[in-house]
């Protein structure tokens, strides 16, 4: 079985859920695609962990008789190369309808791939107002836009939330030499590596501003056009924490590093 689990960076943690395939030689193969070059470093430093931990998988739980958690770890741009390559043409398809479950998925998920969007995904969700106008107002709070750096405050009942929004590492360093200084203070910090977010990161093709800006627009157009605007609103992600997830979030979802340990 070949499982193919896509960065939810991109598409949303709701869409995330991998696509049963059969594998060669009957032999159970679990394929991670990621955006970013640094996501497929993590990744396949993840997988080394596991190996060097002696059965420690990704998630800290014992390892299956087969292996580890993770065998192969692809850019989106190897998975073009590799298109290409095969001569698979996508303008001379034949439309069809999406393959279970990611024919449903929200837009809190689709614009993850953009600077802001983790960030405007999760006031959606906290927001007491669920109100389409509500949800028209959160768009002009400040997240949107490919700034390096963005400031944003947001009422939630009685207390103003300070946000933090930063794409690329040397803002990010900026941002943190501040919070240590005392000069900002922030309730909620998003960081994205790649300046712009994923959708301009080093595994997709290369991109010029104005086209990573053009690529943000288009997530932010397919987010308009879905019914479902919410994580919590999407009945797979319900059926999922209702069943598979079930007290089990933290050991399925959350990442472990055997012998990492951060820096004092």
């Amino acid at each position: 079985m070949v499982l193919g689990v896509v960065d939810p960076a991109v598409v949303g943690i709701d869409q995330a859920l991998g696509a049963p395939a059969v594998g060669p030689q009957g032999v159970d193969i679990a394929l991670v695609v990621v955006p970013l070059r640094q996501g497929a470093l993590v990744v396949a430093e993840a997988v080394a962990a596991d190996a060097a931990a002696g059965g420690v998988g990704l998630q800290g739980a014992a390892l299956p008789a087969q292996g580890p958690d993770v065998d192969y770890v692809l850019t989106s741009e190897e998975v073009i190369g590799m298109f290409k390559e095969i001569g698979i043409r996508f303008d001379r398809l034949e439309p069809e309808a999406y393959d279970m479950p990611f024919s449903i998925y929200s837009g809190a998920g689709v614009i993850f791939g953009a600077t802001g969007g983790v960030t405007e995904a999760a006031v959606r969700r906290v927001v007491a107002d669920k109100s389409p106008k509500a949800l028209k107002d959160i768009e002009f709070i400040g997240t949107r836009g490919m700034a390096g750096t963005k400031i944003c405050e947001l009422d939630l009942g009685e207390r103003t939330v300070r946000i933090g929004i930063v794409s690329g590492l040397g803002n990010a360093e900026e941002l943190i030499k501040k919070i240590e200084s005392g000069e900002e203070h922030f309730d909620f910090v998003e960081v994205m590596a790649c300046p712009g977010g994923c959708v301009a990161g080093a595994g997709q093709p290369f991109a010029r501003s104005t086209e990573k800006r053009l690529r943000a627009e288009g997530l932010y157009k397919n987010d308009k056009a879905l019914q479902i605007k919410r994580s919590e609103n999407n009945p797979i992600v319900k059926n999922l924490y209702d069943d598979l997830l079930k007290n089990r979030e933290h050991e399925l979802l959350h990442v472990h590093y055997p012998g990492h340990k951060a820096d004092a």
